[in-house]
């Protein structure tokens, strides 16, 4: 019974878009990250090999959603170049943030971690870029569900799957400046508040015409592509490149798997 009680609570979860549900699924992906940031306290943090094949997985999946998910999408509602043209603005803002304010993907930047790169010191540009990529998490979430069907459900499995290893490279990132386990999490769940509070931002999507939801979705969609791409660059430049393609891959069909299967 608690099984079927389970399957029920996320069929509903996943494909109804009401505004308290789009909260809900925002509430998921908060509880993805805080998942994978408890394992790595629990831990005392987690070795190279098992976060780079979470990391490269979840940027499949990014690409995916981006790529095959969003682009096609936000086409069919603005045109093709302007679609393509609010894609390039979301890679642009990430671009743009990652090189004048700080690395905005803990998860991307995970490996750094392990080499004093600066990385590990826990600071307010830290904080400031890791809530703004959880910010536009909880957007991207919204936006998807205003979208509706598939969208909505390949939005959230995308951002879900990142989430676990960026809530391990947060609490990575706060043991090895210094913090106690409680202190590592208490940054972890402060940063990935944000993604509610991007959520019910979101919200208001459904009071702009559907073209602004349109190429609001684009720049959400963009910044997937970044951070996807961005992954990768980062993982491949500290590991063996064979397995994080296979990883990278796997869930790039996953996705594009889930995307095929899903009803309109």
């Amino acid at each position: 019974m608690a099984a079927v009680g389970w399957l029920s609570f996320m069929k509903h979860a996943l494909l109804l878009d009401a505004a308290d549900v789009i909260l809900l699924r925002a509430g998921l992906a908060v509880g993805a990250a805080m998942g994978g940031a408890l394992l790595a306290a629990l831990l005392g943090g987690i070795g190279h090999r098992p976060r780079c094949a979470l990391i490269s997985l979840a940027a499949g999946c990014l690409l995916a959603v981006g790529a095959i998910g969003i682009f096609p999408e936000v086409r069919e509602l603005l045109g093709l170049s302007r679609a393509a043209g609010a894609m390039a603005v979301g890679v642009l803002v990430f671009f743009l943030v990652s090189k004048y304010l700080y690395f905005i993907c803990p998860a991307c930047s995970a490996t750094a971690t392990d080499h004093d790169r600066g990385f590990v010191q826990l600071s307010w540009l830290l904080i400031a870029a890791g809530a703004f990529h959880a910010l536009m998490d909880g957007i991207a979430i919204a936006l998807g569900a205003e979208v509706g069907g598939k969208i909505g459900v390949l939005v959230l499995a995308a951002v879900a799957a990142h989430k676990i290893p960026e809530g391990m490279a947060l609490v990575a990132i706060g043991l090895q400046a210094g913090q106690g386990r409680l202190g590592a999490l208490l940054i972890a769940l402060m940063v990935e508040m944000m993604t509610a509070l991007g959520s019910s931002v979101g919200l208001l999507a459904g009071e702009i015409p559907l073209a602004g939801v349109g190429i609001a979705l684009g720049v959400a969609g963009g910044s997937f592509l970044y951070v996807g791409v961005f992954a990768l660059a980062a993982e491949m430049g500290e590991h063996e490149r064979t397995s994080i393609a296979v990883w990278a891959g796997l869930g790039f069909f996953a996705l594009a798997a889930l995307l095929r299967l899903l009803p309109e």
